[in-house]
């Protein structure tokens, strides 16, 4: 977008050498306007001053779910050391043993949780936050599709060391989902919003 030019007339008077006589010449001068500013660069200026606004309860949510994440793929791996007789059951919706399943979401878990915890790419944490926790909403749906009504082996055996009952781990779990859920599209939600008002044009 071209910027608009304003045209300054300045007028000079000079005095005609051996006459007396005045002569009026006049200058184009070309002044750039207050309004041609990059808008671009204004944009990313308002991203960025965002950015290190983001809320408190956001970066508490974040690292809170690095923290659940990072607990629940230990407590798989636990699970997947050990030598109970469901590690050799398989899964009713994935159709594979519940040893091979705890390392595979174990370390999912503990990738995610690790960029929770250390890195400061915010859209890249919710993201991820978002990604797993709909995989994990979809597998229950999965579970009750078929009929499954048995509680879910999130925790793998670990449950049993703690003298835990299933059913409420399962409800403990189920609370869990639903605050990575909400919290990790809430903070994607906020971040959209902020990305919208940084690209309006100030002029």
């Amino acid at each position: 977008m071209i910027s608009p030019v304003l045209i300054l007339l300045t007028a000079s008077f000079d005095l005609a050498s051996g006459n007396g006589h005045q002569h009026y010449k006049p200058k184009l001068q070309c002044i750039r306007p207050v309004t041609d500013i990059d808008s671009t660069t204004v944009s990313i200026r308002k991203m960025h001053d965002q950015a290190g606004t983001y809320p408190f309860l956001g970066r508490a949510f974040l690292f809170s779910a690095g923290l659940l994440l990072s607990l629940t793929a230990v407590a798989k791996f636990v699970s997947a050391l050990g030598t109970a007789r469901i590690l050799h059951s398989y899964d009713p919706l994935l159709l594979i043993s519940y040893s091979h399943l705890m390392w595979i979401v174990g370390i999912i878990e503990m990738l995610v949780a690790v960029v929770c915890l250390m890195r400061r790419q915010i859209w890249l944490q919710a993201g991820l936050i978002a990604w797993l926790s709909s995989s994990f909403a979809f597998y229950r749906a999965g579970l009750l599709w078929i009929g499954y009504q048995k509680p879910c082996h999130c925790l793998g055996n670990l449950t049993d060391a703690l003298h835990l009952p299933p059913q409420t781990a399962d409800r403990a779990m189920k609370l869990v989902l639903a605050y990575l859920l909400v919290g990790s599209y809430a903070t994607l939600y906020w971040l959209w919003r902020q990305k919208r008002k940084a690209a309006r044009p100030l002029f």
